[in-house]
């Protein structure tokens, strides 16, 4: 299989579709305001180490990189996210040509990827997420030119990108795992024992290792994190509801053309590159299936299929079928539309709501805290200044002899980072908890005698202190409902030692 045309004019469209995903992406960057986990990267960004309880490195070492040159504006923040959205659109059409598709399958697959719902939502806020769509792309992209020309220096690209990839994400070693499995299942089989595949390994373990050695150093947290995550976090899902969730993340309009590319990769006779990432594709799903992972763990494997659906489409919208061409476009475009406002803040809330409500589509649930109004990738932008002013209330209400011995104490990274970043303007006490890699920064010195305790319920305080009292309720219709109707206790006099009740607070989840 051949290379395709990919032709200055061909580029230049591509180029424009990613253009504008990117500007569509910034232009609402500020609509609803940051999301919770960007408050924690934020002060794991200020806190750099080899490792965090949930999660490796790299996408922190990269927001501290832009923070320290640009600052930590909402726009500044998500910008490489954005671009890594915007690269992704690239990635794939240039995919799409490595797999012989011609001008019609890369504009295709550019299209497709541009307004796929989890692309868009993942690109529009900073997460490792974004980054990991971009390693399985290059992963998918380096394999087929390894099959094509099995040179070192093929190979020790592939180990640089499944090391960064570890580094950004854990779940890259889903994609290290199916393609093992895709090259012992076909003819490229002989690929396993070449001596660059093995070096290609000791580089993807030698630039992770640094992580390896602080998950070690620190008593392997995420091990943990991992089990609880599994056990009390991750809404129980059956292999019929995670398939039905890929559906309705891939947009249930998409949905059969994506089928139709996994098919058209996996049924080339004369595709020796295109078969085996089908057969990626199909092992990572097998694998999060029996892990019972979220549905949104498989959006990065999808690559593989924009690409294979371009291919697809274009080899058989010929002859008497030429009308099937401008047909998908038109379809594409019009499934991003309605996709769009669910993915991407465009709408008002009370706006939003009611759009789904009419067309009757719901984001899958992917916790156990339920169904919010709002998909939890939007539900989670809401409410953190609201929390932060009730808290500063809470405190500038206590004794001033109480303050000195005082800290602020949240069940969970988001209400402690959020405050933390908007509690400047309010001169208030350190923030710490005992959730994820919070625990691990501790809680400070000098004593503590009060605490403002966020996101607890009272049985979480009782027989910890001589004296709890609610002072306050953080009411935020649309946020997550863990973060709405949460009372706000001023908590006095321990009655236990400052170590045990931190150890008491602590939850890797």
């Amino acid at each position: 299989m051949h290379c395709g045309k990919y032709d200055h004019r061909t580029l230049l469209i591509v180029v424009m579709i990613a253009g504008a995903q990117f500007a569509l992406l910034m232009a609402t960057h500020g609509t609803y305001g940051y999301f919770r986990d960007e408050f924690y990267y934020m002060t794991c960004a200020d806190n750099l180490d080899w490792g965090y309880v949930d999660h490796p490195p790299f996408s922190i070492l990269l927001l501290a990189a832009v923070r320290a040159v640009f600052g930590s504006s909402i726009h500044v923040i998500r910008l490489l996210s954005s671009l890594s959205g915007a690269f992704l659109v690239i990635m794939t059409a240039y995919l799409a040509r490595l797999l012989g598709g011609k001008r019609f399958a890369i504009i295709l697959s550019a299209l497709i990827s541009a307004l796929s719902p989890t692309v868009l939502a993942f690109s529009g806020f900073y997460s490792m997420n974004a980054f990991d769509f971009l390693f399985w792309a290059g992963g998918y992209i380096t394999f087929v030119s390894i099959i094509k020309d099995p040179r070192p220096f093929n190979w020790s690209l592939l180990g640089i990108l499944m090391g960064l990839g570890l580094q950004n994400k854990l779940s890259m070693a889903v994609f290290g795992a199916s393609m093992i499995l895709a090259i012992a299942t076909t003819s490229h089989r002989k690929l396993i024992i070449e001596k660059n595949a093995f070096y290609a390994g000791l580089i993807a373990l030698f630039l992770f290792l640094p992580h390896l050695i602080w998950q070690h150093a620190n008593g392997w947290p995420t091990v943990e994190f991992i089990a609880n995550a599994k056990m009390y976090k991750i809404a129980e899902s059956s292999p019929g509801q995670f398939l039905v969730n890929q559906l309705l993340l891939a947009n249930p309009l998409v949905a059969p053309l994506l089928i139709l590319g996994l098919f058209q990769l996996l049924r080339n006779h004369r595709g020796r590159y295109s078969r085996p990432l089908g057969l990626i594709f199909a092992f990572a799903f097998a694998i999060l299936i029996l892990q019972r992972s979220k549905a949104y763990y498989l959006a990065p494997a999808y690559t593989a299929l924009f690409a294979g659906a371009g291919c697809a489409v274009e080899k058989w919208g010929r002859g008497n079928l030429k009308w099937l061409k401008p047909l998908v476009v038109i379809l594409v475009i019009l499934s991003g539309c309605i996709s769009i406002p669910m993915t991407v803040p465009v709408l008002s809330p009370e706006d939003l709501i009611t759009f789904e409500t009419r067309i009757g589509l719901r984001p899958p649930v992917e916790e156990r805290s339920g169904r919010t109004e709002l998909a939890q990738h939007f539900a989670d932008r809401f409410g953190w200044e609201n929390m932060t002013a009730t808290c500063a209330r809470v405190y500038a209400e206590l004794p001033e002899n109480q303050r000195t011995a005082c800290r602020i104490v949240t069940s969970n990274y988001g209400e402690a980072g959020a405050i933390s970043f908007f509690g400047k303007e309010y001169d208030l006490p350190p923030v710490i908890s005992g959730h994820n890699n919070y625990y691990l920064w501790g809680y400070g010195d000098g004593e503590i005698e009060t605490i403002v305790a966020v996101g607890f319920q009272i049985a979480d305080l009782a027989g910890l202190f001589e004296s709890v009292e609610q002072r306050a309720t953080i009411r935020s219709p649309y946020a997550m409902p863990y973060e709405t109707d949460i009372p706000v206790y001023v908590c006095r006099d321990p009655l236990i030692s400052v170590t045990e009740l931190w150890y008491k607070l602590r939850i890797f989840i």
